[in-house]
């Protein structure tokens, strides 16, 4: 380029001073310039001189034809301005346009003008005609050349386009750091054909132990690591650097996104939290107040009038209270069970138990509860294994069954079953009540929803039994929904996955 004829530093050096010794040491951290230049290609190649020289020959069989049927010398000297074009396209480098135009001038006079077979003309018009077809030849050589350099430039902007779209696809179907830079790597790999690792270290520049070429990776400004490419068989060049810094962009690109995403899913987790810890703060608040005040009403009246309340009242009172501290007893345990799903420590104690046996435990402890209600069992003979904590479980069946109590009237019917349906393992809490609008099957398992006919003014609910059912039973891989019982009153549902029974273990 243009440094072939200007002298180096250290020849301008050693002509001031020639009784000097100068040594060159290379800087280990010096990056080499990113520019074309430095890998620009040998100017003379076996190929493109071959491809030129046929050019030629076949340009002047073709002038040799035309002189043979006396075409002008206009259409030989276009054929040699063709020629001049062709060679620019099909060759590597600039230079080959200059000598085609060159030769084309030194063909045409040598050949085809009088006296032939001699670089003299009889004509002085010729020396116009000569100028004015090398500079015809080597502008539209030139302008070919560009036209190759912008396609062939247009190529590469379109190949990595692509690479860097199909770079960002892939990275949008990963999450986390770590699957997000194994993405990247392969994909540096795919592109550079190179051995490709990735470092916590910062590092820069060429490490002369292993031979790779080290690139900070920086998300925000902030480096995370280094990205080394192998070195050792070809330093990279300027298109591969530039494949690399692009990837490496789109890689620092879905880091900052996936840490972007990740903030914004732990702020709408806190503000979730809050919102839930206020209505749990108002539900208790207003919910114990109502069982507190009877208890504490009734204990009152027995303390201080005791001897002029008669046998009858004074049971229905001792009735009042306990049936009060049994409620504050299932509002307690529930709001303990919330409390560690919003705080995300319930942990699941799996083990590997007989459903029947969770539900026949779970029947014991609120038989007493419903003593105003049948209450019936039906099990069958078949042992139905399943995988899970058993007292959530427990507390999953309680919740049901003293839902029923509490939206059905004295003397109603409530009958829980169990048993197994192919896969899947089934238990069902059946009432015959005034039943649930098909509009509120899906609202009662959220979250401090009451039902809005209830049976009586009497039932209070906190919203939160059922929503921790499906929170229990969706933990455990499992489903959970309401839907009628025939003829009349609701059903409650639940279903886990089963094991399979191994009779010989």
């Amino acid at each position: 380029g243009g440094r072939l004829f200007s002298k180096s530093l250290t020849d301008k050096l050693l002509e001031y001073a020639p009784g000097i010794d100068i040594y060159i040491i290379p800087d280990r951290k010096a990056m080499p310039r990113l520019d074309q230049g430095s890998r620009q290609k040998p100017v003379f190649y076996l190929r493109d001189l071959i491809s030129c020289i046929l050019v030629f020959l076949l340009s002047t069989a073709i002038c040799e034809l035309f002189r043979k049927m006396h075409f002008s010398e206009a259409n030989i000297i276009m054929v040699y301005i063709l020629a001049t074009v062709v060679n620019s396209v099909i060759t590597e480098h600039r230079i080959y346009g200059l000598v085609s135009s060159l030769l084309g001038i030194f063909l045409f006079n040598y050949l085809f003008t009088e006296p032939r077979f001699t670089l003299f003309v009889y004509e002085t018009g010729y020396q116009s005609t000569f100028l004015i077809m090398f500079l015809v030849a080597f502008i539209t050589g030139s302008l070919a050349e560009n036209l190759r350099a912008k396609a062939r430039e247009s190529a590469e902007v379109a190949y990595r386009t692509q690479i860097l779209l199909d770079t960002n696809v892939m990275l949008e179907k990963v999450r986390g750091e770590e699957e997000i830079l194994s993405a990247s790597l392969r994909q540096m790999e795919k592109l550079l054909e190179r051995k490709i690792v990735f470092t916590r270290e910062i590092r820069e520049g060429t490490d002369d132990k292993d031979g790779f070429e080290y690139f900070t990776l920086k998300v925000r400004d902030e480096a995370i690591g280094s990205v080394g490419v192998d070195g050792t068989q070809d330093p990279l060049h300027y298109y591969e650097r530039s494949l690399l810094q692009s990837v490496m962009g789109e890689c620092s690109l879905a880091l900052e996104n996936d840490r972007n995403r990740k903030a914004r899913e732990e702020a709408e987790l806190k503000a979730q939290a809050e919102t839930l810890r206020a209505n749990l703060l108002r539900t208790i608040s207003h919910d114990l107040r109502t069982p507190l005040t009877a208890i504490s009403g009734h204990a009152s009246n027995l303390l201080t009038e005791e001897s002029r309340i008669d046998d009858g009242t004074r049971r229905e009172m001792y009735k009042d209270i306990y049936d009060e501290s049994l409620w504050l007893i299932d509002l307690v345990e529930n709001l303990l069970s919330i409390s560690r799903i919003v705080d995300g420590r319930m942990q699941l104690q799996m083990e590997t138990e007989d459903l029947r046996d969770i539900v026949e435990e779970s029947i014991s402890h609120i038989r007493i509860k419903s003593g105003e209600h049948l209450l019936r069992t039906a099990f069958g003979e078949e042992i139905i294994l399943i995988k899970g904590d058993a007292r959530l479980l427990m507390q999953v069946v309680i919740n049901l069954v003293n839902n029923a109590v509490r939206y059905t009237r004295p003397g109603s019917e409530i009958l829980v079953t169990c048993h197994r349906e192919g896969p899947v393992a089934k238990v069902c809490v059946s009432d015959n009540g005034p039943g649930i609008p098909d509009a509120e099957k899906e609202k009662i398992f959220e979250m401090f929803y009451s039902l809005s006919n209830t049976a009586g003014d009497s039932v209070r609910s906190t919203g939160l039994g059922l929503a921790l059912c499906r929170s229990i039973i969706d933990a455990h891989g499992g489903e959970i929904h309401a839907e009628d019982n025939i003829p009349c009153g609701s059903r409650f549902v639940f279903t886990l996955p089963a094991l399979e029974v191994n009779m010989h273990e």
